[in-house]
């Protein structure tokens, strides 16, 4: 299973250079322009730097373009091809009900439990087969008005079913205004725009409460990082969810480590670096199933030199909700402040995070 991701990372990784090189992705990803006067229509652009343009379902199509380049507006039904990442923020922004299609992901209970948020008279999303693999047929009986995410190889599909593709997947980290820009991209198909703009305003309302509460010197030390295979990767520092916690109060102690969704270090310096941190947040244990510091112990026995797995140390795993509720940022923030500065918000009762025993 992460193999097959693995794979897909690669393949995506030499698609955008290729791109890059060829000049088709000089503009920023998930950009929304406004209307211009040539052709009167919004247009936004993907990940993969393909520009689509926004048509009023009341409203006749510029000349010239192909139907898999018209996205109209709002989205009635969505082929959802991208695993649980962009069902959270279709949760979020409330436009579940356009689903007609799902695929299941890495770990397919996330899914389940988001689709649970369905409202009852909605049509129940047909099941099209795994986020790498799916039943395009299926796809195409379904009649979507557009499909959101997939991989590569579903590109020339799309195009043949004339339905548009909006592509969701960055190998880029994204920080936090990265973030709330692709919220925002996707709340434009749907005309729910200030919904995006409120979860925008509420995280950086959030965010500076938490930061003004912060008290004087440095904070503590956070290794946010786990183990892919048994390889030590860590959270790039340019990440949303680093940035918060750097936010926060937090000291990453990879602070240097930008770029891709997550980075390989040395065993000795994931090890050097952890064993200082005050506070370790392991990315993957609830994939593993891990739930005690015991259990991390069994799989990886040098962390016995870590602080934070003393008796009375200080490692948080994430919960499956925090997976499910990709939306919900600026709550999120504040369990991650309560991790760091646990004093200063007594009576916080954490949501997507667990303190492992």
């Amino acid at each position: 299973m992460r193999g097959n991701l693995l794979i897909f990372n690669i393949f995506f990784l030499i698609w955008v250079i290729f791109f890059d090189q060829a000049g088709l992705m000089a503009e920023p990803i998930f950009t929304i322009t406004p209307p211009v006067e040539s052709s009167g229509f919004m247009t936004v652009t993907d990940a993969l730097g393909r520009r689509l343009t926004l048509v009023p379902r009341d409203q006749t199509p510029p000349a010239g373009l192909l139907p898999s380049q018209i996205i109209f507006t709002p989205v009635r039904r969505t082929a959802g091809l991208s695993g649980n990442y962009d069902l959270g923020i279709m949760k979020a922004l409330g436009v579940l009900d356009t689903l007609v299609g799902v695929v299941d992901s890495d770990d397919d209970s996330v899914s389940r439990e988001i689709l649970t948020a369905l409202p009852p008279e909605a049509e129940k999303p047909v099941f099209l087969g795994h986020w790498d693999a799916p039943d395009y047929e299926k796809v195409k009986t379904l009649k979507p008005d557009l499909i959101l995410g997939g991989t590569l190889r579903g590109l020339d599909i799309f195009e043949a079913m004339e339905c548009p593709a909006v592509f969701t997947y960055s190998h880029e980290a994204n920080g936090l205004e990265d973030r709330l820009r692709f919220i925002e991209f996707l709340a434009v198909l749907y005309d729910r725009r200030p919904k995006a703009k409120s979860i925008a305003l509420n995280i950086r309302r959030v965010l500076a409460e938490l930061k003004a509460s912060l008290p004087a010197g440095p904070g503590p030390k956070v290794l946010y990082g786990d183990f892919w295979a048994d390889k030590p990767m860590v959270h790039p520092a340019n990440h949303w969810t680093a940035q918060i916690l750097s936010a926060v109060g937090g000291r990453l102690v990879f602070p240097e480590v930008t770029g891709s969704r997550d980075f390989s270090v040395s065993l000795e310096e994931f090890y050097l670096r952890g064993q200082e941190a005050d506070i370790f947040l392991p990315t993957l244990s609830v994939i593993y199933g891990f739930t005690t510091k015991q259990e991390l112990l069994l799989a990886h026995p040098l962390l016995n030199r870590f602080k934070s797995m003393k008796p009375g140390g200080r490692v948080y795993m994430t919960l499956q909700k925090m997976y499910v509720e990709t939306g919900e940022i600026a709550a999120l923030a504040r369990d991650l402040a309560y991790i760091v500065n646990p004093d200063l918000h007594p009576g916080h009762r954490l949501t997507y995070l667990k303190f492992m025993p």
